[in-house]
Order: C-alpha cells, then structure tokens, then sequence
C-alpha cells in the first residue's frame, strides 16, 4: 500500500517519459555543492539523493520529472517556475490518488 508521502520503496525504479525509459536510483552523494536530484538526459536516469524527507524527496523526484518532460518533449521551463510547480504537483497527487 502506498504511503503518503511515499517511502523509498514506493518509487518505480523506471518510468516511461514519452519515448524514454528512465531509471530512477538513490544514492547517498551526487556531487560536493549539495545537490538533491538530477536528471540525466544523456543516461535517462533520475538521481535523488537519500537523507531527504518523504516530502523533500516526493519534491525532488516531481522536480526531476519536470527535467524529463522538457528533454523528452523539447521544450524549456524556467527553473523558478519548476520550483514553483512542485508542490501543487505534489498536492494534486495527494488529493486526487489517494
């Protein structure tokens, strides 16, 4: 059963973004200057960095999504607006999905 907000062993480790198929990995470190998450359109791999909250990494995780669609659909997002979308995404899965 899914909890809310999802554990670690609730996310898919792939997930289909138009054509691509994404792996979805934690790791403990991304690189020195603290980052979160990447999205690695290259790799088509999603990078979250453990130690986050349930709620930081739903965030992270809806942020780097956000990355996916973009590379995927060939359009760009301003970064601020991304940020911005974030908890409202994470709200509407909430409300709607469970």
């Amino acid at each position: 059963m899914l909890t809310w907000p999802p554990k670690k062993s609730d996310y898919p480790r792939q997930i289909a973004v138009a054509d691509a198929i994404y792996a979805v990995k934690f790791v403990r470190k991304i690189d020195d200057i603290g980052t979160l998450g990447l999205c690695d359109s290259g790799e088509k791999v999603i990078t979250i960095k453990l130690g986050q909250s349930r709620a930081d990494t739903l965030l992270t995780f809806i942020h780097e999504l956000f990355h996916c669609l973009e590379f995927e659909y060939h359009f760009d997002i301003n970064h601020k607006t991304i940020h911005k979308l974030e908890k409202p995404v994470a709200a509407l899965l909430f409300d709607n999905f469970l």
